[in-house]
């Protein structure tokens, strides 16, 4: 790990190469900070260690494991000369190999890697399936259609063959006629005329000159409108010999592809056409396949034989040809013929050395090295393979790396690598003072690009040419801060100035320019720190690995708040800006409102004086509205005295004029029932209902935070150990009775109810203590005339029962009794919101009821372990009992 650290720091030192390990070692130890530079620090995190971990190893003795200290370019070997069964030349393989990661040519090998690489090197017969030279030829799907051919004047014709005549001129007539089973044409005027087995040519003389004395002034055009069919017969080696029939204009090609061709073994350079016992025609297919030479013009008869016989020298071809494929020789034919007939030699293919491996008399095999001219006659059973043109060319040399047209180069007339280089076009960033040359016998030689010396190149040499960045660390300057677009590391070029730096980066807001810090590093690689105004040093010069900070104007030059509050549309916090007045302080805040008292405008300032805050207060109008405004300023705008925001009370129930009415603070119940009118005849005072939106959510917060502490006692019992006499069955029913009394509740939510008494005479009720003030979005609601009392909860047959008895307890006795899972106490809510606690108990304490009240039972909560679950969910059930009876008496229940 080490060793990457030391070639940063070598190459960042412009140290030489040949330094050494101690050296490099005592120069650290002497010096710590060089491992705090850019280079030494990128080696560190790319190896995964710490500025401690690289301490620790220069200070240990055990370095011994790393004494032959050298610096290699960090770069990889991709040189191969593989075998390319493609069919561009071999030499574009080159183009094919990774150059853009470097070549390294004395990257370490292990044995097993070494004989790999050398063994790449080797060119290999490659197997490949081959199919028949021709084959496709035969088995393409195109039928032979005998409308569109041209009737050559040797057709002979046939019984069932069909003859148009046509007469033009004074006359115009057509005739087409049948050859009939005796070979005769009935010709009308005429009568019947014998044209089987007359050749086209000689029937269009025939009829021309039996017609021409009927039609002496009429011309006569005789064509076959329609072919007869013949049978033919295929004989031999061939995918489906047998009877065919065919149009008559057929030739044996025709027959062939409808017969979809040879067998494997079929001979195509002899297929024989037997007619009438005799051998009339032999002809070769590659002629036609090959050369396109018009090899098969004879016309198939009726009865005609055509015979594919065994192929009599079959040899494979593979390799660098350009249709590698099974052929089919004539006796005699040599090796040159055989590569004529595929296609050639490609490009990169080597026309010496041609393998031909050859049995002999089915008993053993040789392989034979011949060259394309070569005399020898092939046989039967040949495999011939055509290789590449060897890598190994004794008059190429190979040049990789960072030029433009990497791969082999024919060697130098001169023999000179100079002559070589000056053939080169080397890509940018070139490494001018350092190249290599590998020989072929695994010894290299180093050389300056600008002065290669009078060095000689050998066959089989590979020169190397390398990038700057595989050689030496890639210099960059970083430029980082809050506001920079694109913090990070940029690629350091020389005449590059802080302007092309921070344009590189881009900015997303405003940064300070008198206060730009720049990090260099000196030829120690000890950091310098300065700060420089942007403005003043656009054009200043960077050095490789400069450091550049933005830093945020408003960190060195903060915005300052002045605040507005009060009677503004928009009150806000505003920045503080030079000559910023009164007057425009409130414009950004979109003006007064219509509420604002204009002449009580208040100002809060404050200074500091002798390190201590001071406040000053003023009372401004819009007279000042000139005045300027300093940083920290508060302005807070009044409203008008006695202008109130719209209050609604909404009165409901038994009184004269229902409806919402506006209310001015202040105002009482007693006010609001004086403007509804009063109370009707009907209207039950006792049950009189107020409702707040106040005491509603203080109630339903309340009851809330009771849920959430009963909710995680239940979890405790549920995973609490059993107290004696009690069962898991007793904790079940626990928690199931909890989770219906938490259902309840959110079906019945607390209404906010205000118990109160109104009395009917509203000028006496005046002076009531119940004669409360009203706030916004109160609700009072006067129930008519009840006579009923409800019962509720745990109860045999919870409803409601005429009011005719004061004792509760009777009332639940109608109602058939309480059930197995009630409570020992009961709850009587009063219509008048009022609340009170009975209980069935030895004593008996009964409650008096009035016509309109609710009589509450509600469940046992049954636990000796917690007993604070029975209080909190008594809290609960009374909640819900004054819910209840509230939205019984408003008619919602």
């Amino acid at each position: 790990m080490i060793r990457f650290i030391m070639m940063a720091l070598l190459c960042l030192s412009s140290l030489s190469f040949a330094l050494d390990k101690a050296s490099l070692i005592e120069a650290v130890r002497a010096n710590p900070a060089l491992l705090d530079t850019p280079a030494a620090q990128n080696a560190m995190r790319e190896n995964g260690m710490s500025k401690a971990d690289v301490t620790s190893i220069i200070n240990s003795k055990q370095q011994n494991h790393d004494a032959n200290l050298s610096i290699t370019p960090k770069i990889e070997n991709h040189i191969s000369n593989e075998q390319n069964s493609s069919d561009a030349p071999t030499a574009t393989n080159e183009n094919k190999k990774n150059l853009s990661e470097g070549l390294n040519p004395l990257k370490f090998l292990s044995d097993k890697e070494a004989i790999a690489k050398i063994q790449s090197e080797r060119q290999y017969v490659k197997e490949e399936k081959l199919a028949r030279f021709g084959d496709k030829f035969f088995i393409n799907k195109n039928r032979i259609d005998a409308s569109n051919l041209i009737i050559p004047d040797y057709y002979i014709i046939n019984k069932g063959d069909q003859i148009s005549i046509d007469l033009y001129g004074d006359i115009n007539k057509n005739y087409t006629l049948k050859v009939d089973e005796y070979g005769n044409i009935n010709v009308p005027v005429l009568g019947p005329i014998n044209v089987a087995g007359l050749s086209y040519a000689g029937v269009k003389e025939v009829i021309n000159k039996k017609l021409k004395p009927t039609y002496p002034t009429s011309k006569i055009l005789v064509k076959i409108s329609a072919n007869s069919s013949i049978q033919v017969s295929l004989t031999g080696s061939v995918n489906a010999p047998g009877l065919y029939n065919l149009p008559a204009v057929s030739t044996i090609k025709d027959l062939l592809i409808a017969a979809h061709g040879f067998g494997k073994i079929g001979s195509m350079r002899e297929v024989y056409l037997k007619r009438n016992a005799k051998t009339i025609k032999i002809i070769d297919f590659y002629k036609l396949i090959k050369n396109g030479e018009l090899v098969d013009t004879t016309l198939l008869r009726n009865g005609d034989i055509v015979f594919v016989p065994k192929a009599k020298e079959q040899v494979r071809l593979r390799g660098a040809v350009n249709i590698p494929a099974i052929y089919e020789l004539k006796p005699g034919e040599k090796l040159q013929e055989l590569i004529h007939y595929a296609g050639g030699i490609k490009a990169q293919g080597a026309s010496h050395s041609i393998k031909i491996k050859r049995y002999v008399k089915n008993a053993f095999s040789k392989v034979l090295f011949k060259d394309i001219k070569s005399n020898l006659r092939l046989q039967n059973g040949d495999d011939i393979y055509v290789y590449d043109i060897s890598q190994l060319n004794k008059d190429q040399v190979f040049v990789y790396g960072n030029i433009d047209k990497p791969g082999s180069y024919m060697m130098p007339k001169s023999g000179d690598l100079k002559d070589l280089l000056s053939q080169l076009e080397y890509l940018k960033s070139t490494y001018m003072k350092y190249g290599l040359i590998k020989r072929f016998d695994e010894s290299i030689v180093s050389f300056d690009l600008n002065h290669p010396k009078n060095i000689k190149l050998k066959q089989k040499d590979t020169i190397y040419i390398f990038n700057t960045h595989e050689i030496a660390p890639n210099q960059y300057i970083k430029v980082s801060g809050d506001m920079v677009k694109k913090p990070g590391k940029f690629q350091y070029l020389k005449g590059m100035n802080l302007k092309d730096a921070i344009n590189s980066a881009g900015i997303l807001s405003p940064f300070d320019t008198k206060k730009v810090q720049i990090t260099s590093y000196d030829k120690t690689m000890m950091p310098t720190v300065k700060f420089v105004n942007y403005d003043k040093n656009l054009n200043l010069l960077l050095h490789p690995y400069d450091e550049i900070r933005l830093y945020d104007y408003y960190n060195f030059s903060p915005l300052k708040p002045v605040s507005v509050y009060g009677e503004v549309n928009e009150p806000n916090i505003h920045h503080f800006s030079k000559n910023m007045t009164l007057q425009d302080l409130i414009s950004m805040c979109s003006g007064f409102t219509d509420r604002a008292d204009k002449n009580h405008i208040e100002l809060v300032r404050y200074r500091i004086k002798n390190g201590t805050r001071t406040r000053k207060i003023m009372e401004l109008s819009t007279k000042d509205l000139n005045m300027q405004i300093q940083p920290y300023d508060e302005v807070y705008v009044k409203r008008i005295p006695e202008w109130f925001d719209r209050k609604v009370v909404s009165v409901k129930g038994e009184v004269r004029y229902p409806g919402n009415y506006v209310i001015n603070t202040g105002d009482t119940v007693y006010d609001v029932l004086k403007r509804a009118g009063g109370f009707n005849k009907d209207a039950y005072l006792y049950g009189a209902v107020l409702t707040r939106e106040s005491v509603k959510k203080a109630n339903q917060k309340r009851v809330q935070e009771s849920l959430y502490k009963l909710k995680k006692k239940v979890a405790i019992v549920a995973a609490s150990a059993k107290d004696i006499g009690e069962s898991s069955v007793d904790s079940k029913n626990l928690i199931d009775a909890i989770d219906s009394l938490i259902k309840n509740y959110h079906d019945l939510k607390p209404v906010g109810r205000i118990s109160i008494n109104i009395e009917r005479n509203l000028e006496k009720f005046k002076s009531s203590p119940y004669n409360i003030t009203l706030e916004n979005n109160d609700t009072i609601y006067i129930p008519p005339r009840q006579n009923s009392v409800s019962v509720m909860g745990e109860v045999i047959s919870p409803t409601a029962f005429v009011y005719d008895d004061k004792d509760a307890i009777s009332y639940i006795k109608k109602a058939g009794g309480i059930t197995a899972s009630a409570d020992s106490v009961f709850f009587v809510v009063h219509a008048n919101g009022m609340s009170e606690k009975g209980d069935f108990g030895y004593f008996n304490s009964n409650i008096t009821v009035h016509a309109g009240d609710v009589i509450v039972v509600p469940i046992q909560i049954k636990t000796s372990t917690w007993y604070g679950i029975a209080k909190d969910a008594s809290s609960i059930l009374y909640q819900l009992a004054v819910t209840a009876a509230s939205l019984k008496t408003v008619g919602a229940l």
